[in-house]
């Protein structure tokens, strides 16, 4: 019995859902507490850019990595020879 492939976006939701609540909390706690946060919020934002960019460049060096190899894979047994 062949099921549907299921969507990601579920579980991606519920990241997005987790984090905000996790954020929501801090700042919940800080304002409670009477505490400043402890960094300005325009550093606080380009720290949080620079996190998702660095996530997205490395997704992307993996995916051109691993399609270097499937193409090398690829080139290796094209010519019918075997390598040992």
């Amino acid at each position: 019995m062949n099921h549907p492939a299921r969507s990601p976006w579920p579980s991606i939701t519920l990241r997005y859902l987790a984090s905000f609540a996790a954020g929501s909390l801090a700042g919940v706690v800080f304002w409670s507490l009477r505490t400043p946060t402890p960094v300005p919020p325009l550093i606080g934002l380009v720290g949080l850019l620079s996190i998702a960019s660095g996530e997205c460049a490395t997704r992307r060096a993996i995916a051109a990595m691993r399609d270097r190899v499937r193409r090398g894979s690829r080139a290796d047994t094209s010519n019918g020879e075997v390598n040992s």
